[in-house]
């Protein structure tokens, strides 16, 4: 078999996960103009939690399921409410309905120790579990996202809280497809490609260990209760 080559166009060569792609010749290459993606530190996240509950206690939600679900601030998370975090049974998961999820598709996302113990310090500092599960307009969460970020001395990440998440996960779990699931996102190469060792195992480690103090983790327990 012959393939007729030109000048306009260059062949990439097909891999298994998206076949063989056309791009102009001359333009480069994915991987020539691939950036590192920028994460939060583990330290960096627990100043933001800890902000939160002492000060806040309704941006808990928002920084918890960005930081420790991957959720996707603006397009997802914002649209969601209690009634998808399902704590029954032996695995609490929240789940991303095709309507809100970005790539319009079905997901579930593990609720894991981390986040739990995180949505019992909300829940003890009076935060309710029904309803929208951020519990401000947009204006007002930029707002307190701001107060929090000055108190801190932070600056603020574009999708930082999701590329820890997947940075830290992947440290930990090594299982990338399993993270393009959880993640909803739909390509397993460009996943290790980004996030591939975009944290340390120890940093990860650090990151997931972080828990409310004198709080007790919990398992499952009834939204509402």
């Amino acid at each position: 078999m012959r393939f007729v080559t030109s000048k306009a166009f260059l062949l990439l060569a097909s891999n298994a996960v998206g076949g063989p792609r056309i791009r102009p010749a001359g333009s480069k290459s994915p991987s020539s103009t691939r950036h590192e993606v920028q994460c939060f530190t583990a330290r960096q996240a627990a100043a933001l939690l800890d902000y939160a509950l002492s000060n806040e206690p309704g941006l808990i939600p928002f920084f918890t399921f960005g930081f420790f679900c991957g959720i996707r601030p603006e397009g997802e998370l914002a649209k969601l409410d209690w009634s998808c975090v399902h704590f029954d049974g032996a695995k609490p998961e929240v789940e991303i309905p095709a309507s809100v999820s970005k790539t319009k598709r079905r997901r579930f996302v593990d609720l894991n120790e981390t986040a739990l113990a995180w949505v019992n310090a909300y829940r003890q500092a009076g935060g309710k579990t029904e309803g929208a599960l951020i519990p401000f307009t947009p204006a007002v969460l930029r707002t307190k996202r701001r107060e929090a970020l000055k108190a801190t001395g932070i600056r603020w990440i574009q999708q930082g809280m999701r590329h820890t998440f997947c940075s830290a996960w992947l440290a930990i779990n090594h299982d990338v497809n399993r993270l393009v699931l959880l993640s909803g996102h739909n390509n397993p190469e460009t996943m290790w490609r980004f996030y591939h060792r975009g944290m340390r195992e120890k940093e990860a480690a650090r990151f997931w260990a972080f828990v409310p103090p004198s709080v007790n983790k919990i398992v499952a327990f009834q939204a509402g209760a």
